[in-house]
């Protein structure tokens, strides 16, 4: 399992870089896109938490950037959503774990980032869909919004999803309202 994983050649104003974490007693490397003008002011900005797809890792979702975020105030961190676990949920609550307990305050100690709820934003693809719905729900008071790409709620999940404290049925209603929006 490779938790370090720089792009080749990277986009314009994206950096990789890496941190230690103590839940896995490894290094686990990002990506993190900094606006125009971050060097320039002394401005705090937003940060969206990028999560991949599954087999993906901090560098294999990087490129669609340039077109995405063109001109965009946000700092974009492209996480390592791998796990030393093999099951699917042990590893959902592993990255859990890395992201909201290390990565989070990593981020937010070494970048001019606005902490506010209102100021921090999960998306993430397929797996990473999942994910980002799921800590989303679960660390409501940290997030303020998610988005979803292609990702699932699955109804083998309903016991897991009551650990977030929101019945089953609650979690596929928000699902399906973040789907209409």
């Amino acid at each position: 399992m490779n938790f370090v994983n720089p792009p080749a050649e990277s986009p314009k104003n994206v950096t990789h870089k890496k941190f230690f974490s103590q839940v896995l007693n490894h290094e686990i490397g990002y990506n993190i896109y900094f606006p125009p003008g971050y060097k320039d002011y002394g401005v705090k900005y937003p940060v969206v938490y990028h999560i991949h797809g599954w087999m993906g890792n901090e560098s294999s979702e990087i490129w669609p950037l340039e077109k995405v975020y063109k001109n965009r105030r946000a700092i974009t961190v492209f996480i390592n959503a791998n796990s030393s676990e093999e099951n699917y949920f042990d590893a959902l609550l592993q990255i859990e774990s890395i992201m909201i307990n290390e990565l989070i305050p990593h981020i937010d100690g070494q970048y001019r980032t606005d902490a506010a709820r209102e100021n921090r934003m999960l998306l993430g693809f397929s797996m990473g869909g999942n994910m980002a719905f799921y800590y989303a729900v679960k660390h409501s008071e940290l997030f303020s919004a998610v988005t979803s790409y292609a990702g699932t709620y699955h109804h083998l999940y309903h016991k897991e999803y009551r650990t977030v404290g929101v019945a089953p049925e609650k979690a596929i209603e928000l699902y399906e309202e973040m789907l209409r929006e």
